[in-house]
């Protein structure tokens, strides 16, 4: 037992235990009924373990934590402890009595084992029933950082922000605080959970000294409203807080106002707002902390929302969160009780009507018969990162099924398999394929994998080096729902797929706008035709569709209006017959082949559709050394992050922004070009901004002709700034060792001391400096693997594995090596870096940047109504009304802007334009069709290269 508890349970008379207890530093509580065989979770540590439900069935949480929580070695320990049927008798007869003890390994959500002390405490030694039993778990690690005098980064960042904020209550005390108050509210109160909207993003931008001032001033408003309404207020740690006060819809938009109010003033960059996530006290005799956490999933469902930054609890919601965890405890059961299986759906040739190919899809049968939609459960096994074991398994069976059929002596058609992200980047697809190929004995061309295009955005790099791996080990390569508008010529150039599926269905077209359905989707096809590459059109439904398709030159289908979706057994009678069966395959017609004049068709591709393809394209003409851009298209201005200009000033005589070192790269690029006029030339150049600063372009040029004394140029262009950053300028931790199997360092940098918070002494002492002793157990033999490999010089993934840090953790790092004898001697010289953040970052800035709803307005001139200029445009769903229209009633100021006091915005725009940040707040915006709407404004003045004055003004749309 851990030595604080066993000194407190030593020194506290057994009616006070509980109450001692409670005011530990515990990671969860649950109180146990054994007589109705029901549990109530009364506390649990935020993001640490996985959480099923708040309240159940006990032996269903039991039988859950065995097989999905608990490390296998411990099970039996396990069950043994916590078994329901004989638990009162040995707490009754266990020394001391009442009181039951054991450390079992959790599996944490960091994906790390943590040893935990688990305690049970019987309620008789308080008077209670014997069947009330209160369940404790203590992280013991943590425990003996506290008794060692140590905490790890977190906590002690946290002990130090808290005693910044004196007034506020710790989480412990306010709970308890809280449930002592919940019979004697008077009045309707709620329960709100507090945090700050991409805080970790906000403190990278800004600094830790104004992260730390942004939690203190919260604190500081959060006090003061609990102080004015008598009711409480706690820091969580993090950027997280809690308040028990009165509802009162008006003051919580004060402080949310007031709480915006203190980010703008910290940060001059938008989409940093506080979320509330709000839960009304409808019954005083609910657990507190039920109530809160409640709120606080309600604001977790927000926090990745850019329109919603309050939102007040809905039981519904809260079901159905509830009902993917009990579909998540029942995934496995039904995994290995075979009621999870797949169905088969034909793919045709449509001119014979016979079958070419087939889809594998995922099918849950319940117990009485009928089955989960894969639209349920997908996407949940996906949330919550299982849905590798539903693919995996599904492979398994496709391929045990082709090895059946073959024996049958039928000859099967190619199957394809969906192969979701979290698969490509969690796992090594292309080889457990192959082991599955090699298992069944099967060719691997009878299995066909399919891969969303989504899939294609994450990492360019490592999807292309997958689809490579996937089609050199013989399997062809499907890009799913292409046309969903991620794709672009560029990135489908750099990545060969052998086969487009297309998704009919992808428009959701309403009633009447079927022909325009049907013009877009003609284009998509006409796009697609320009890539070479055999289509499927899925999710073709009716006689009319197939129609226009047929007319359009596609080939291939998969759809209701020729099969449904089928057993395997079906499916197996159906291409048993010959005549049903088309041998072929799927195959691309030469007569497929790109022409020139199909991008000169305006019939075909709309400009901007053209545009959109093509990414960003520029012009450019080079007499002696001189470089000029001649023309250039709306993605290039976009690519190069210029005002128009900016851009028009700078795009004569390029070569003088060029960075030095790149300078002769860059124009022996374009002689290059000019020497190989089919492939071009390319290359990676470093071009300052107006600012002074770099960033790097990925151009690609092209020699077209002489014109005037000049070579004129068409070249692609990529801002591959972020990408540089990641793979070859982000620090990382250093380190030189010996080639030995034990890898004992002969030099570490403070990089990789800061990194994994150690001291050079430390790893002395502690790993007696040998590398392969702070590897996780389960990643030393691929990381010796991966080693040979290299030595070898053979083709090596570098795949992430887990380091030990001091904490007790392990980080996930990639690590860059080489063999190198310049320091006297064969050794290791390496650089690791921690991914996780790094990615976190990268895409919470994408989505800052891609998936903005608010609306953003630039006004150049407070007296010039044509000055006003839309950044920005994400209403056009709620208002339903185009920006056109809005920037027109917003320039002739026919639309009305009145505050709460129902005064015009502009009678106060002028008078207060010094002091912007004061008109922030809500608004109602009333149009000339009489709609109206509640808008948050925030105004922000700039400067622009000249020192003019100008206002942005930010429109989100409230949430209350």
């Amino acid at each position: 037992m851990i030595p604080f508890l066993a000194e407190l349970i030593a020194s506290t008379p057994g009616d006070q235990l509980i109450d001692r207890l409670t005011h530990t530093p515990f990671d969860a509580l649950l109180i146990i009924n054994l007589a109705d065989d029901t549990y109530e979770d009364r506390y649990h540590a935020d993001s640490k373990f996985f959480t099923p439900a708040l309240a159940g069935s006990f032996r269903q949480l039991l039988k859950y934590a065995s097989v999905n929580m608990v490390h296998p070695d411990d099970r039996e320990i396990h069950l043994r402890l916590m078994d329901p049927d004989t638990m009162a008798e040995r707490l009754a007869q266990a020394s001391p009595k009442g009181i039951l003890s054991e450390t079992i390994r959790y599996l944490a959500l960091d994906g790390n084992w943590r040893h935990m002390q688990h305690l049970l405490v019987s309620g008789s030694i308080r008077g209670e029933s014997e069947k009330i039993i209160y369940f404790y778990l203590f992280d013991t690690l943590d425990m003996r950082y506290r008794e060692e005098g140590q905490h790890t980064d977190s906590a002690a960042s946290a002990e130090r922000l808290r005693g910044m904020m004196p007034n506020l209550l710790t989480e412990t005390t306010f709970f308890a605080l809280a449930q002592e108050r919940m019979h004697h509210l008077s009045g309707q109160w709620c329960m709100v959970a507090v945090d700050v909207k991409h805080f970790k993003l906000f403190r990278e931008l800004n600094g830790q000294d104004k992260g730390d001032r942004l939690l203190i001033s919260f604190a500081e408003h959060l006090y003061e409203t609990a102080e004015e309404t008598g009711g409480l207020a706690c820091y969580r740690g993090q950027d997280d807080y809690g308040l028990l006060i009165p509802f009162d819809q008006e003051r919580i938009n004060r402080l949310f106002n007031d709480l915006c109010a203190e980010i703008d003033q910290l940060s001059g960059t938008s989409g940093f707002f506080p979320i509330f996530g709000i839960c009304i006290i409808y019954e005083t005799d609910s657990p507190a902390l039920d109530l809160f956490n409640r709120a606080a999933l309600t604001a977790e469902e927000i926090k990745d929302d850019l329109q919603l930054h309050m939102r007040i609890y809905d039981p519904d919601t809260h079901e159905r969160h509830v009902e993917e965890f009990k579909l998540l405890a029942e995934f496995k059961e039904a995994l290995s009780g075979g009621r999870i299986t797949f169905f088969l759906q034909p793919q045709v040739n449509v001119e014979t009507g016979r079958i070419v190919a087939a889809e594998s899809l995922a099918r849950w049968r319940r117990e009485d018969g009928s089955y989960i939609p894969p639209t349920l459960f997908v996407p949940v096994l996906e949330k919550y990162g299982v849905v590798s074991d539903l693919d995996s398994f599904l492979w398994d069976r496709t391929c045990a099924w082709l090895r059946s059929a073959i024996d049958k002596g039928i000859s099967p058609v190619p199957i394809s398999v969906n192969i979701s992200r979290i698969n490509i980047f969690s796992m090594d697809v292309p080889a457990f394929l192959s082991e599955l190929t090699a298992k069944y004995r099967l060719d691997p061309a009878l299995i066909e994998v399919e891969i969303t295009e989504s899939a294609y955005v994450d990492d360019e790099e490592k999807m292309r080096n997958t689809v490579s791996e996937l089609q050199c080990r013989g399997f062809r390569v499907l890009m799913d729902d292409f046309g969903s508008g991620y794709s672009s010529l560029n990135m489908l150039r750099n990545i060969s797929v052998d086969i487009i599926k297309l998704d009919a269905q992808f428009l959701h077209l309403s009633l009447g706008e079927e022909q325009k359905g049907i013009n877009i989707l003609e284009s998509v096809i006409n796009m697609t035709r320009s890539l070479s590459t055999p289509i499927i059109v899925e999710g073709v439904e009716t006689p009319a569709l197939v129609r226009y398709l047929k007319d359009m030159g596609c080939r291939y289908m998969q759809g209701f209006h020729y099969y449904r979706p089928m057993p395997a057994e079906q499916f197996e009678s159906l291409i048993a017959l010959p005549g049903n069966v088309d041998r072929k395959g799927i195959i691309l017609l030469r007569n497929e082949q790109v022409h020139t004049r199909e991008f000169l068709d305006d019939s075909i591709y709309s400009e901007a559709m053209l545009n959109n393809i093509l990414g960003p394209v520029a012009f450019y003409s080079m007499k002696d050394s001189n470089v000029d851009i001649i023309r250039y298209n709306q993605q290039f201005a976009r690519m190069a992050e210029m005002e128009p200009d900016q851009l028009e000033e700078r795009r004569y005589h390029i070569q003088q922004h060029v960075y030095s070192e790149d300078l002769d790269r860059f124009t022996e690029m374009f002689q290059a070009a000019v020497r190989d006029r089919i492939n071009g030339a390319e290359g990676l150049i470093r071009f300052y901004t107006p600012k002074g600063s770099l960033f790097w372009i990925q151009l690609h040029v092209y020699y077209l002709r002489n014109e005037n004394g000049k070579s004129i140029f068409y070249g692609t262009n990529r801002n591959v700034t972020e990408l540089q950053y990641l793979s070859g300028d982000l620090p990382g931790g250093y380190y030189r060792c010996a080639v030995t199997d034990k890898y004992e360092f002969l030099y570490v940098s403070q990089g990789f001391l800061d990194m994994l918070g150690y001291t050079r002494e430390e790893l002395k002492s502690l790993y007696n400096d040998e590398f392969v002793r702070m590897l996780h157990p389960d990643d030393v033999a691929f990381v010796k693997d991966e080693s040979d490999h290299t030595i070898l010089r053979e083709h090596v993934d570098y795949t992430p594995f887990r380091v030990r840090h001091k904490n007790g953790n392990y980080l996930y790092v990639v690590e860059q090596s080489q063999l190198t004898d310049r320091f006297g001697g064969l050794s290791w010289q390496s650089i690791i870096i921690d991914i996780t953040e790094v990615m976190t970052l990268r895409n919470r800035m994408r989505l800052l940047a891609k998936y903005s709803t608010d609306c953003i307005v630039f006004i150049h001139d407070l007296m010039d109504p044509a000055s006003v200029e839309i950044a920005v445009y994400g209403l056009d769903e709620l208002l339903g009304m185009d920006q056109e229209t809005f920037r027109k009633e917003l320039v002739s100021r026919e639309m009305k802007i009145l505050n709460r006091n129902g005064e015009e915005l502009y009678e106060h725009l002028v008078t207060e334009y010094d002091n912007s940040a004061q008109l922030n707040g809500a608004y109602t915006l009333i149009f000339t069709n009489g709609k109206s709407v509640k808008m948050h404004m925030r105004f922000n003045r700039i400067f622009d290269a000249s020192q003019n004055v100008e206002c942005i003004v930010s429109f989100s749309p409230a949430t209350m």
